[in-house]
């Protein structure tokens, strides 16, 4: 792990496969639950953008509420599923009064020449990463959910950074030749 000033830790993925078993698997895993735990914010967590639930591979929180408005192939089964999207969890979820640490997002991101294969119509019909994100906040605000975790290729700007990590993707089966990263970012959601 290689401490950057202004930008936190980056971390290569080599770095955490040779941690093995698990965290080899699904590197971003192991990111999340390191960031969340030393928080003290893995106990129940609400991601509202869930997908295949590959965060959670590493170890699952005690209580995890999933939303998406598809039902992927999950790779970890979460304890609640709302067919939605962050813009309709609201109500549905102040009738099941439930609190959270931390809210979860990690929006399709759209970049020329970029494929997301099988997400390619759903992330048309989600909306784009920005609108994604910014609803994300706002039901945080409404639920008073003080911490969100975002996964995306930026930082936001005039938003409270609890801790940054940048994760550069590297290993044997990709083709990242310019050493891409993207930020997995816990924020303080001021209200």
């Amino acid at each position: 792990m290689l401490w950057v000033e202004k930008m936190g830790y980056i971390i290569d993925q080599r770095d955490i496969q040779k941690l093995g078993g698990k965290a080899s698997k699904y590197p971003s895993s192991y990111i999340v639950y390191s960031i969340l735990n030393k928080h003290g914010l893995y106990d129940n967590v609400l991601d509202v953008t869930y997908g295949r639930g590959r965060f959670y591979y590493y170890k699952k929180p005690k209580f995890l509420v999933a939303a998406d408005p598809k039902v992927w192939e999950w790779i970890v089964k979460p304890d609640i599923f709302i067919p939605r999207p962050v813009w309709a969890l609201k109500p549905i979820l102040q009738n099941i009064k439930l609190t959270f640490d931390v809210i979860v997002c990690d929006p399709p991101q759209w970049k020329k020449n970029t494929s997301y294969s099988r997400r390619d119509e759903y992330s048309y019909a989600i909306g784009s990463a920005t609108l994604i994100i910014n609803e994300t906040i706002k039901l945080a605000n409404q639920l008073g959910i003080e911490h969100m975790l975002l996964h995306y290729d930026k930082l936001l700007d005039n938003a409270i950074v609890v801790e940054d990590i940048l994760f550069r993707y590297v290993a044997r089966y990709l083709n990242n030749p310019e050493l891409r990263a993207t930020h997995f970012t816990l924020y303080r959601i001021s209200r």
